[in-house]
């Protein structure tokens, strides 16, 4: 991205905030240190509200099955579907793209995609 670009007009994939740890350096790894693994990919469907909740690390693979449920709610007769990113531990670059290709692909008269990421409220 360059440095005279204003956010808001970043592409899609610079705008989100996807939670990935960072890659240790080549020191890091001699020290023993390596980056958190986090959980298998899950999803979590309410067909009758059509919501998808994906919890896990996002990868390609992951971004395929989820593009996969969110066209079978758009099947079956939901014009909107909203993606509850909240429970994602992060994603890769696969998955980032799989995201943004998900997002254009819901581009569609009468049907949308809502992508939004549940904050849970702290006592």
């Amino acid at each position: 991205m360059t440095e005279n670009r204003p956010f808001r007009n970043a592409p899609l994939r610079d705008r989100m905030w996807h939670g990935a740890p960072r890659r240790p350096d080549a020191g890091a790894r001699d020290r023993g240190r390596t980056a958190a693994a986090s959980g298998p990919f899950t999803q979590t469907v309410d067909g009758r509200l059509g919501i998808v909740r994906p919890g896990g690390r996002l990868t390609a693979q992951a971004g395929e099955l989820l593009r996969e449920t969110v066209e079978a709610l758009h099947g079956s007769g939901h014009t909107r579907v909203r993606l509850d990113l909240g429970g994602l531990d992060g994603a890769d670059d696969g998955g980032l793209d799989a995201l943004c290709a998900l997002q254009s692909s819901t581009a569609a008269p009468g049907r949308s995609l809502v992508v939004v990421r549940r904050v849970e409220p702290v006592d």
